[in-house]
């Protein structure tokens, strides 16, 4: 089955999935361009997005995640929510142990969220990279498809169940342009999936040694978003540390901006959940959103 055709049912099957894919069709959009130390402006697109304020606002401390049920285990999903496995989508992928789900909180017309069978917290890194490599696999046999994964720390709001998400590539302008980046990134291009997962165990280690991101000391991998792309037999990857999860003026009220960045909102388009905010989002504001949450591009050179 084809993700086009499992996108079908799936909203056919789903009034309250397919009301907000259908809602995406009328969110306002307002273009900026950010100053950046390199003098050419970062353009990024605000996209006012009410409904996800589920995600933006979520509750990420250990506390909350432990006193509400996990909403990508299976038994606690929406009713019509179904799931596609890999080995459907291709059957080079049967023995990966994931599920592909339609996103019913979108940010654009294809949204899925991919995540792992079993409950297991969201750690790329682990024995070697491994998931990293279900990553490159999935995202081969994704045609179109920009795959990213939100660390625990840097805008997942599932931190606590493995997973990653789905988009059109095209809708992450990071991915397209990476040179664009006001921020501390690092890119690699390669047909070698093996030569991807080594370069990406050497940026963790890089990232594990840095002073500037003491705050995600104990806390078991670097924080960073991953974003990824296969087109015409070749991977790209751009991995974004990140110093911390939220910047100071998070919040609601006087000053405050309800901004969480994550992948999607460092690739260029910044989803904003609250009409006030998006009136008074300025360049100066994503400026401090980037400087608090991201590390200058002149940190280190990169790998």
């Amino acid at each position: 089955m084809t993700l086009a055709e499992f996108y079908k049912i799936q909203l056919e099957r789903w009034p309250m999935a397919a009301a907000n894919f259908s809602a995406l069709q009328g969110v306002a959009l307002r273009g900026m361009d950010v100053p950046a130390a390199s003098g050419t402006p970062w353009h990024v697109t605000l996209q006012h997005n009410p409904a996800r304020v589920r995600s933006t606002a979520a509750k990420v401390d250990a506390a909350s995640i432990e006193a509400r049920p996990c909403f990508l285990c299976a038994k606690n999903r929406y009713a019509e929510q179904l799931s596609l496995a890999p080995g459907d989508l291709s059957a080079e992928l049967a023995d990966l142990e994931y599920e592909l789900l339609l996103n019913p909180f979108p940010i654009f017309p294809m949204h899925f969220t991919i995540p792992a069978k079993e409950h297991v917290p969201q750690i790329i890194t682990a024995e070697g990279c491994k998931r990293f490599g279900h990553m490159l696999r999935l995202a081969a046999a994704m045609a179109g498809m920009g795959l990213f994964y939100n660390g625990a720390h840097c805008g997942a709001s599932a931190p606590d169940h493995f997973h990653f998400q789905a988009v059109e590539a095209d809708r992450l302008p990071l991915l397209e342009n990476p040179g664009s980046a006001p921020f501390l990134i690092f890119v690699h291009e390669s047909d070698d999936s093996d030569e991807m997962t080594a370069w990406l165990s050497s940026v963790v280690a890089k990232l594990s040694d840095m002073k500037e991101l003491q705050d995600a000391a104990g806390e078991p991998e670097p924080r960073m978003n991953i974003l990824c792309r296969y087109d015409s037999g070749r991977w790209r990857t751009v991995v974004i540390p990140r110093r911390r999860h939220r910047p100071d003026f998070y919040g609601e009220g006087e000053g405050k901006f309800m901004l969480s960045p994550a992948s999607v909102d460092l690739a260029g388009v910044i989803v904003v959940p609250s009409p006030d905010d998006f009136a008074r989002i300025t360049p100066e504001v994503v400026s401090d959103l980037v400087a608090q949450t991201c590390l200058p591009p002149d940190t280190l050179t990169s790998l």
